[in-house]
């Protein structure tokens, strides 16, 4: 019979919130000396740490996981949950013993859960641990050596060993979140201390304190409220996780319930209807094998049943209508796409170079990315047809630094080709070194200009253009808009132009202006004085 095993943290070792927020050159090797009687860390390369530590990778730490510890396969199994991030590792070493340290994602949960995969090295002998940290306590949860390890607050009744642990984790004293966190060389204090864990019985025949998503590990598995989940998918704590789609989605869908309180987890099991359709809102928009990018998500469900909870009267539709199927909110997703993202970004890059050819992408229905055709004039082409969605191109410096009016009126050619009852589906967006901006309808059928011959569109955008420069001329001798004088190329005299370009062509009111930067979004609203004010989604 497997023994729990029991580990407890005598000595907090040190801690450390982030890697990705203290990122630098990976292959550049620095070195920090804290206060005198410390040890010395550093930030090391991949190349460095597999050479040190002949590791290939982080599936190493799988891979051998059964040679360090003797243990059967299932303690291997438990760490198919984990991502680890191998492009930033800080190394340290006390008595001897070298430790390198890498941030580790759980696939199951929110990546505002941290946790740290802690390498260590003493001599020949090589281990691995995976530690928790929960505001300043450091929670190891799997140990190569001892198996799944849960922590316990009175080890009276267990015969404990000791044994040396040396652990270097990460902080942020900014008191700011692990990704906003930028001061490296201040995140760092580390020492080194001893844990105590459950030792009696032999060798490899430990393991199993821990459990799988829906257990201890990821909210509580109840709490022996004797709620049941509502979510309607199936889990089953004992079998080993897998990184298989159906398995993590069932897998989050029972770690969200769990994670609630016991009031809001009453309010699911008697509202499953809707409880369900923020459920499914919430599982679409996470990577099926990866960490979610952020917890946006998460923190958007939660968000959404305390509203239904604190207004018993809201329906699904509204709250849709409201908070999900808005202008603002399509953007926000859209640009937080892993495929659009990587094309803003290679747009972002293309804007800021001295070609005169424009660049870009057409989104089809079937969500399938067509790069646009360069014409004569250095201007895309993108064939606008009935399968079209949306466009985004880039602004060239020294042109227009938002969608200028040939790009709205092929964002217009865009709309009609849309079911009648999705036309707020379409969208068109551009990237310039002044910003990103996207553009939806928000009007009707009726609300559409009548369309024109291409002779008539090419007049109607020559007038539209030749408008735009007058007013562009007068508002660039106010520093609040230019820093040239020249042209208007801050973000607020951009906005003030296309609002003024909206009503020339009686689009006011029908077209909602969206700014996006580093994966956040937000409206743009016209003041009556004809100034504008971001309203982040």
């Amino acid at each position: 019979m497997k023994k729990n095993l029991i580990l407890r943290l005598m000595l907090m070792t040190a801690f450390v919130l982030s890697f990705h927020s203290c990122r630098t050159d990976l292959e550049a090797i620095t070195e920090h000396k804290t206060e005198p009687g410390e040890h010395i860390h550093q930030k090391i390369s991949t190349a460095t740490f597999q050479k040190e530590t002949f590791l290939s990778g982080v599936n190493e730490f799988k891979r051998s996981a059964n040679s360090l510890s003797g243990k059967s396969g299932s303690n291997s199994d438990y760490l198919k949950r984990f991502f680890i991030d191998e492009t930033s590792i800080y190394k340290m070493d006390v008595n001897n013993i070298q430790t390198y340290a890498l941030r580790a994602y759980n696939i199951f949960e929110s990546p505002e859960v941290v946790y740290n995969l802690v390498y260590r090295k003493n001599g020949n002998d090589a281990a691995f641990s995976i530690v928790e940290i929960i505001d300043n306590e450091l929670i190891p949860v799997y140990d190569s050596q001892k198996g799944i390890v849960t922590k316990i607050d009175n080890p009276s009744t267990a015969r404990i060993c000791t044994d040396f642990y040396s652990v270097e984790i990460w902080n942020c004293k900014e008191n700011v979140s692990w990704d906003q966190c930028d001061k490296c060389a201040q995140c760092l204090f580390t020492s080194s201390g001893y844990t105590s864990y459950e030792c009696g019985g032999g060798g490899g025949n430990t393991g199993g304190g821990g459990s799988f998503p829906g257990g201890g590990d990821t909210g509580g598995g109840g709490g022996g409220t004797g709620l049941y989940d509502p979510g309607g998918y199936t889990f089953d704590p004992n079998i080993p996780p897998s990184i298989e789609p159906s398995y993590v989605r069932a897998a989050r869908a029972n770690s969200f319930f769990y994670s609630l309180t016991d009031q809001a987890k009453s309010w699911a099991v008697e509202h499953s209807d809707i409880y369900c359709s923020i459920l499914e809102y919430y599982l679409d928009h996470i990577p099926p094998s990866s960490p979610p990018p952020n917890s946006y998500y998460w923190d958007f469900a939660n968000f959404a049943i305390q509203l239904f909870m604190e207004n018993p009267a809201l329906t699904w539709e509204q709250f849709y209508n409201q908070f999900i199927n808005t202008p603002c909110q399509k953007t926000k997703n859209l640009v937080n796409k892993p495929e659009i993202k990587n094309k803003l970004n290679s747009l972002k890059a293309h804007s800021n170079t001295n070609t005169k050819d424009e660049d870009g992408f057409q989104e089809l229905k079937s969500g399938t990315l067509v790069q646009g055709n360069v014409n004569g004039n250095n201007l895309l082409e993108f064939g606008i047809g009935q399968n079209s969605l949306g466009t985004v191109h880039s602004h060239q410096p020294g042109t227009i630094g938002i969608l200028a009016p040939q790009d709205i009126m092929t964002f217009l050619h865009i709309v009609r080709v849309q079911d009648t009852n999705a036309l707020g589906n379409a969208y068109s967006g551009t990237v310039s070194s002044n910003g990103t901006y996207f553009i939806n309808f928000t009007g009707t059928a009726s609300d559409l200009p009548p369309a024109m011959t291409d002779a008539q569109e090419a007049a109607y955008v020559a007038d539209l253009v030749k408008t735009y420069k007058e007013w562009e001329d007068l508002l660039s001798e106010d520093s609040r808009y230019s820093t040239n004088y020249l042209k208007v190329n801050k973000p607020q005299g951009l906005e003030i132009l296309f609002f003024k370009l909206l009503k020339k062509m009686n689009l006011n009111d029908k077209i909602q202006l969206i700014k996006e930067e580093n994966g956040n979004t937000s409206s743009i609203k016209e003041n009556t004085n004809g100034t504008t004010t971001p309203n982040p989604c």
